[in-house]
């Protein structure tokens, strides 16, 4: 197996960002502000009783007194990081982890989430979207300046040099929970700056197929 290690690029494709994460000493427990893209979600009150800070109030935002579901959206997203449940992190990737069973056995889906730049050639879709969805999705977004859901990307690595940089020590574990569907979820945060630079170099010229998520 021969991968690249290093690469110096002077505008790399794929970037850290500065996320914003639950504050775990403010929530009693991530599985219990955690919710679905809101596409598929089919009960959202089970989501809004969970918790007063469940992401449900991001995701799916609903009118309240004066303001529409955006303004609302808005104001609550202020008043979290006011009163630090939620907070930003210093420019990092995240790896996640999904482990779960299928036909007796106990696999898991590994992957990354980063900036990547926009580019008609190298992210590809296979679906349309409709208007109204994507409206939606912009105008919380828009109004946010924050995406509150991921958009599922698949690449190719057949040589397993990805996989095998995800999988390296050079990470710091910040939530493990398991989910309603038993699946465990695991969140990493990667800010060696080395890591980073390989992870760029290793993505450089891999397309990405849109696997859902075209209208967020």
């Amino acid at each position: 197996m021969s991968c690249v290690k290093h690469m110096t690029m002077s505008s790399p494709e794929i970037r850290a960002f500065k996320g914003i994460l639950y504050n775990k000493d403010k929530i009693g427990g991530i599985e219990r502000v955690v919710c679905p893209p809101y596409d598929v979600i089919t009960d959202a009150q089970a989501y809004y009783q969970k918790s007063d800070h469940n992401a449900i109030r991001l995701e799916l935002p609903v009118p309240h007194e004066d303001l529409d579901q955006y303004a609302a959206a808005k104001r609550t997203m202020q008043n979290w990081l006011t009163q630090k449940v939620l907070v930003q992190d210093p420019n990092s990737i995240y790896v996640y982890e999904q482990e779960f069973e299928f036909l007796g056995r106990v696999l898991t889906r590994r992957g990354f989430i980063a900036l990547h730049r926009l580019d008609a050639k190298k992210i590809l879709t296979h679906e349309e979207t409709r208007k109204k969805a994507k409206a939606d999705r912009e105008r919380l977004i828009g109004t946010l300046k924050t995406f509150t859901s991921f958009i599922f990307g698949l690449y190719e690595d057949q040589e397993l040099c990805i996989e095998e940089m995800l999988s390296a020590p050079k990470k710091e574990i910040i939530y493990d929970f398991v989910d309603e569907q038993s699946i465990r979820n695991r969140f990493y945060r990667v800010s060696d700056a080395e890591t980073l630079a390989t992870l760029a170099s290793l993505m450089s010229s891999k397309k990405i197929y849109v696997a859902d998520g075209h209208h967020r």
